[in-house]
């Protein structure tokens, strides 16, 4: 048997349906990145110069946390074509293409994800809910987890236009690179106290501890 349930971030879209969406019938679970580190908004991104790049990272360890505490097995999620080809162009550019690799084991999620939309460039899922439902999507677009991200995502936005299959080979690539036989990412571990993966310091609790520390 399959149940279906949703989550829902309270102060920030995490990429899952927003309560008055999820269709009737299913119960949905609201969480908040507020909340559950009792700081503010405004005190979430202060590090960051404002910009919003902390809570995309937040709400998807906040998804994951919550998951794994209502013993959800599967968590699909809204990845898009334009957000999983953006994530491994800005690894190459960073220099850090070793992360897309696979997650070995130990540092596996415990909930694994589920991505349907993956093919589906975020244009054509907001014009499928538009004829179907009669309601856009809400544009994430610029909800990228740091600077880099947020520029290849426009340099992404604009070069796609002349050559539009960049975006699926970069999504293949990143399929070919996680499949068998491939190496997978070394000296990854999960964090013990939020349980997201990460190499040698945790950013979700690196966040968190910088937020408090200025709130002193």
């Amino acid at each position: 048997d399959v149940t279906l349930s949703a989550i829902a971030v309270h102060d920030g879209d995490c990429r899952v349906p927003a309560r008055s969406s999820v269709p009737s019938g299913i119960p949905c679970r609201t969480v908040s990145v507020t909340a559950e580190s009792g700081f503010p908004p405004a005190a979430l991104t202060q590090d960051s110069g404002g910009a919003d790049f902390t809570a995309p990272l937040l709400e998807q360890a906040l998804l994951h946390r919550t998951a794994r505490r209502h013993g959800i097995t599967k968590l699909a999620t809204a990845v898009c074509l334009d957000d999983e080809a953006a994530h491994v162009l800005a690894q190459v550019l960073l220099g850090t293409p070793d992360r897309l690799l696979r997650l070995p084991p130990k540092a596996a999620p415990v909930v694994p994800e589920i991505r349907p939309f993956l093919y589906a460039s975020r244009e054509e899922i907001s014009l499928y809910s538009r004829l179907t439902t009669g309601t856009a999507v809400q544009d994430t677009g610029d909800r990228a987890p740091d600077a880099v991200s947020a520029d290849v995502r426009s340099f992404l936005e604009e070069y796609g236009l002349r050559h539009p299959s960049v975006p699926y080979s970069l999504v293949s690539l990143k399929e070919q690179l996680t499949g068998e036989g491939m190496p997978m990412q070394e000296d990854v571990q999960l964090c013990p106290r939020c349980g997201e993966p990460f190499i040698n310091s945790c950013r979700v609790c690196r966040i968190l501890d910088g937020v408090s520390t200025h709130a002193r």
